[in-house]
């Protein structure tokens, strides 16, 4: 996704937990495509900073993620 100047990826996961595996995953995702953030969207995980250029963000506890 191209927000202005900036490019992200984002996935979505349908369980509860991150590991380290998807951070390197999306990881490599940037460096395909370019991108310098990238996001994982989940149910349940506490939204934190995975590495440097992923996080992790809780569906449960930040809703505006989701659509109206």
């Amino acid at each position: 996704m191209d927000r202005g100047n900036e490019r992200i990826a984002i996935e979505v996961k349908s369980n509860s937990g991150t590991n380290p595996h998807d951070a390197r995953r999306l990881e490599s995702v940037l460096d395909d495509i370019g991108g310098t953030r990238g996001y994982l969207l989940g149910m349940g995980a506490p939204s934190e900073k995975i590495s440097s250029r992923v996080s992790n963000i809780s569906l449960e506890t930040n809703p505006g993620w989701l659509p109206d």
